[in-house]
């Protein structure tokens, strides 16, 4: 075989590994929902919560004054909180006025679980910390999601959430 012939299949074959390699590779272009409002998906969150899970949604001045959350910077929001007091179980759900504005509502969303962890009084029920020090911040598109939940429950809640924005499943009636 000559020099000239063995660089060609080489090319051919250099070729044709790219293009198997590329379609194999390719990465999925994710599509959510900017259209649904945080009330709508705070019901698709309480379905996926265990039953008799009882989240009360915290007014604005709670969430600016004692969460110290700026809500300028969000276009929609809900926030809930354990309403009877025997855990701290937690999640908020903020929209993003714009793609460019989501990451600093995440910083605001982070600003504050690092403010949870750093004046949390270690004799308040000490079985729960390792809830908040786990917290995650979730975005989904528009969307910056952060649940205080246990491991199990946080994944149900996010991935009910998601699957809504993505279309996967209706919002409940």
């Amino acid at each position: 075989m000559s020099q000239k012939r063995f660089l060609s299949f080489v090319f051919a074959v250099t070729l044709a590994l790219g293009c198997v390699l590329t379609a194999s590779c390719g990465t999925e272009t994710v599509h959510y929902s900017n259209s649904i409002a945080p009330s709508e998906l705070a019901a698709v969150a309480d379905a996926a919560l265990p039953e008799g899970s009882s989240m009360t949604a915290v007014p604005d001045d709670y969430i600016e004054g004692m969460m110290k959350i700026d809500l300028s910077n969000s276009s929609g929001h809900v926030v809930k909180i354990q309403s009877s007091g025997i855990n701290i179980d937690e999640y908020g759900i903020f929209k993003a006025p714009s793609e460019e504005a989501v990451t600093g509502v995440k910083d605001t969303v982070g600003g504050y679980l690092a403010m949870r962890l750093d004046t949390w009084m270690e004799e308040y029920m000490p079985e729960e910390k390792p809830k908040l020090q786990s917290a995650t911040v979730k975005i989904m598109g528009q969307y910056v999601m952060y649940c205080i939940l246990s491991e199990d429950v946080k994944d149900d809640v996010f991935d009910a959430v998601e699957n809504c924005l993505l279309g996967k499943t209706e919002l409940p009636e």
